[in-house]
């Protein structure tokens, strides 16, 4: 989880610098999208490394292809929730 928010707060220090024109919420939403793909991405590959191993390419592109798609879900929806609801409240609380 501390990862987690490391990479959400640079990721959004970079969306704030490269697109200061979207609304605050839009970038919200699309911040968390990538940063569910991202940490979705490295749990699947170290759950599949771990249950298939690295020999097998193949094996080990289908077992990351299936944790990623069980997974992405709830990562998504910790995502959104954490960049919509909890974000800009503890952003808010730390500028007092």
């Amino acid at each position: 989880m501390p990862n987690a928010m490391i990479l959400m707060a640079l990721l959004g220090k970079l969306a704030e610098r490269r697109f200061p024109e979207i609304a605050p919420l839009k970038r919200n939403i699309a911040l968390g999208l990538v940063t569910s793909v991202i940490m979705q991405s490295l749990v699947a590959a170290i759950s599949a490394g771990t249950v298939v191993g690295f020999a097998d390419g193949d094996l080990f592109r289908q077992a990351w292809a299936t944790a990623f798609v069980t997974a992405f879900p709830v990562g998504l929806a910790l995502a959104l929730l954490l960049t919509t609801l909890i974000k800009p409240g503890l952003e808010s609380f730390l500028r007092r």
